[in-house]
This record gives structure tokens, sequence and C-alpha cells, in this order.
């Protein structure tokens, strides 16, 4: 995990010194968070928390600053979701963080060209990812949110 959020980091120019949090949880800690920050009382896959977001004027925007965010992952969902898909824990676990990293990098997905956007980055970061790894990469076609 911590080799693909570097190779994320990298591809957007981000500073040696750029930092993510990573918690991996069960479905009652990432639903407690999903309603108390989305008032969406469910669980889900993967919440990301920005600490950096240059398009929010709320955030004091420093290009600088190591820590970008937390992205927290289900591992029950995540379970779930590889099961459904028929691959790997693994693999699903890469992908969420794939898309969590996107996330606290400023990509979006509630526009459809955001989300073609965000979704093609998405696959061709897993792909290279998994090919330098020695791994096949056909299980970034097989991901639910191209559903």
């Amino acid at each position: 995990m911590k080799r693909l959020t570097e190779k994320i980091l990298r591809m957007h120019d981000q500073p040696d010194t750029a930092e993510v949090n990573v918690l991996v949880e069960d479905d009652s800690y990432i639903r407690d968070l999903n309603r108390d920050y989305r008032g969406v009382d469910s669980a889900t896959d993967v919440l990301s928390f920005a600490l950096n977001d240059p398009g929010d004027d709320s955030f004091d925007f420093d290009p600088d600053r190591s820590l970008l965010g937390d992205i927290v992952i289900s591992l029950d969902t995540a379970r779930r979701q590889a099961a459904e898909l028929g691959h790997s824990v693994n693999m699903e676990l890469l992908h969420l963080l794939c898309h969590g990293t996107l996330h606290l990098l400023g990509y979006d997905h509630m526009k459809p060209k955001d989300r073609r956007r965000m979704f093609a980055l998405h696959k061709q970061i897993l792909a290279e990812f998994l090919s330098d790894e020695g791994c096949d990469s056909a299980a970034c076609d097989d991901w639910y949110m191209d559903k």
C-alpha cells in the first residue's frame, strides 16, 4: 500500500515529504464517520479527509504541507466487494487506496466528465503499479465503480 501511495504522489508532483494516513477499519467505524461527516448513515468502502484542499477557501492552503490527509478504508466492505468481483481482498484494498488518494489530490466523480477522468486515471495508475510489481493488471478492469 505504501508503494502505491508513493507512486500516486510522485505522479502528481507532490514533495518527497508528503504524507497520507491510512486507517483500515470495520463497517461500524466507517459508518460512524460517514454519518458524522457526510450525513449518510451507512457504511461505505472508503472515505478521504483532505487537509490541504486548494479549491476550498476554508482551508489554509500550504503547498509545502507534509500531511495531505486521511484515508479510511472499511475492511469489511473491501472483503464483500472483493468476493463479489472475484478478486483478492488485497487487490480491492489497492483499488480503494488509489481511489482515496486521488480524492486527497482533488479528484472527484460527481459529474460524468470528472468521473471519466478520475476512473481512467485510476485504471492507468493501478495497471502501471501492478505491472511494476510483476502482477497481472487485468483486475483493474473488474472494479465495481466502473459498473
